[in-house]
């Protein structure tokens, strides 16, 4: 009985070399978690794609350079926790959040993205994440009179390597918080890392967009389109 606005946002583009964006929409964090929901080889997302926002509001510059070799995203945002899908602000401080990824070679990519800021939460309030399973069951949360206190950060170092039908995908995550318990408070670490492979068993090439099909799903001419296989740990 309620409508979920994910994406909403205004901008300019100028080249390849300046592209500024207004609204919400995906930080720049999670390799995976930028690709679009059509592109990617599994159903769900992987688990660390919940240590990213699921949006955020906020300002985004980004550019290429190198004839895109070289891409960077960088921007000032509310400061979502971790798999959240903001709706506001929770507190008046501000995240920074920046990435740099580079293609030396087509098809073998690497880069590092991060963030920091600062949130202040409160009982009731508490700004902090839970995680859950692919099914959506909450598996990990902090106590009910725990809230976020502080200084909060991550690092995800990731990359990717496409050859032919061959793909690989990997990506690890460290997403950091203040704490506080009544009188005690503390600096928490989450982490999680991931790695996915996968094979296009008609031959097509495999991309970081989704496999562009050489024939239809036609089985009346035996035209069976693009069929791939993939694994995830």
């Amino acid at each position: 009985s309620s409508t979920q606005l994910y994406d909403a946002y205004a901008g300019y583009k100028y080249g390849d070399a300046f592209d500024i964006r207004i609204g919400k929409f995906k930080s720049p964090l999670g390799l995976e978690q930028l690709r679009s929901p059509t592109d990617l080889s599994f159903v769900e997302n992987a688990l660390l794609t919940q240590f990213t926002p699921n949006r955020d509001i906020g300002l985004q510059v980004s550019g290429s350079a190198l004839d895109k070799k070289l891409s960077w995203q960088g921007g000032i945002f509310n400061g979502a926790a971790d798999d959240v899908l903001a709706t506001g602000d929770d507190d008046d401080n501000k995240e920074l959040v920046g990435r740099i990824f580079a293609e030396p070679v087509k098809g073998a990519g690497f880069g590092v993205a991060g963030s920091w800021g600062e949130k202040d939460g409160a009982v009731g309030t508490s700004i902090l994440p839970s995680y859950r399973t692919p099914g959506r069951l909450t598996f990990f949360r902090y106590g009910t009179s725990s809230f976020a206190d502080g200084e909060a950060w991550r690092i995800i170092p990731q990359g990717y390597f496409y050859r032919g039908p061959f793909s690989l995908l990997g990506e690890y995550a460290i997403s950091a918080q203040e704490v506080r318990n009544a009188g005690n408070t503390a600096s928490l670490e989450n982490t999680a890392w991931g790695v996915q492979a996968g094979w296009v068993l008609t031959g097509e090439d495999a991309t970081y967009k989704s496999v562009s099909p050489k024939n239809p799903f036609d089985p009346r001419h035996g035209q069976w389109g693009a069929w791939e296989i993939a694994a995830r740990y």
